[in-house]
């Protein structure tokens, strides 16, 4: 039986009462509070991940990722602005997040989302979300989830740009 899609004012219900969603589209993300480390545990548990996974932080604004991320370059600022499609941005360092986020060397991958479905919901819920692109699953059952419908959203996931305290940033390549 296929899980029930799941409209946009349900979504926060979903979030709060089930603890992951899944954003359906070009792209499908499964995503959780990134601020709580017993959700993301059970959900990883569950769909035994790849071990070359690399979970995202999405957010809705600056301001949200300003909580989150202790020292973002101007230069981060910019080049966010100026994208016209969400693009993957890392941190050197964070806080207030569960470490499930973090990569071993405790790094962030984010990505700010200014318009769509995934801004309106992370809006409304007011929280950060743990996010994974669910071509890094070895198994993934579409049909025990809530889905959303979240339409052509396709993050380039093969290069980002590395952001470090000093201000000094690279182009990554996966």
């Amino acid at each position: 039986m296929r899980a029930e899609q799941t409209s946009k004012t349900d979504a926060i219900s979903v979030l709060r009462e089930a603890g992951s969603l899944l954003f359906v589209g070009t792209e499908s993300y499964l995503c959780c509070d990134a601020r709580q480390s017993e959700t993301i545990a059970i959900q990883m548990k569950e769909l035994e991940p790849n071990k070359e996974i690399r979970p995202m932080l999405f957010v809705s604004s600056f301001t949200m990722l300003e909580g989150y991320i202790p020292q973002i370059p101007e230069a981060a600022y910019q080049l966010i602005e100026v994208s016209e499609n969400p693009i993957i941005v890392e941190f050197s360092e964070s806080r207030n997040l569960a470490s499930e986020v973090m990569s071993p060397e405790g790094s962030v991958l984010a990505v700010v989302f200014s318009d769509g479905i995934i801004h309106s919901v992370v809006n409304r819920f007011r929280k950060p979300l743990f996010a994974i692109n669910t071509k890094q699953l070895v198994e993934f059952d579409v049909n025990s989830i809530q889905t959303i419908e979240s339409g052509h959203l396709q993050i380039n996931d093969s290069s980002w740009m590395k952001f470090h305290a000093d201000q000094s940033f690279k182009i990554v390549r996966a």
